[in-house]
């Protein structure tokens, strides 16, 4: 379950601040799909930031299963990154000096698992989207 409680963000500073989450509150049940809809610059990406633990918001509070957290320091919520936040990003975000295993296994081997064992869970993934 997430559960996200008075969440703000501002960015800048004097006349060029600009506060771009206001509030806001919302609870996802598990299992529950939802779609954050907007135009550009409305906050999507900066809400799904503090959500994934990349950027600390400036109040308010995130619950995500049994971990609080919201206004923390990016380099504090490393775990929730770790075990709980999955991201597809727009852009490919991979290693151009890795191979496509070696991109996916690594994101394995970061969670924990042996190397020759993220290698082979890599190969299966990429088999089953037809990148193999």
């Amino acid at each position: 379950m997430l559960q996200v409680n008075g969440l703000t963000k501002t960015f800048g500073s004097g006349s060029n601040k600009l506060q771009v989450l206001k509030g806001v509150d919302m609870n996802i049940k598990q299992g529950e799909m939802v779609a954050l809809m907007g135009p550009s610059g409305s906050g999507k990406s900066t809400l799904l930031n503090i959500i994934g633990g990349l950027l600390a918001g400036d109040s308010g509070s995130i619950v995500l299963g049994d971990k609080k957290y919201g206004t923390k320091n990016p380099s504090s919520v490393v775990d929730v990154r770790r075990e709980s936040v999955g991201w597809i990003f727009q852009d490919f975000h991979l290693l151009d000096n890795l191979t496509a295993v070696d991109n996916v296994a690594m994101a394995l081997e970061l969670s924990g698992m042996q190397s020759h064992e993220a290698v082979q869970a890599a190969m299966v993934a990429l088999e089953k989207v037809g990148l193999g």
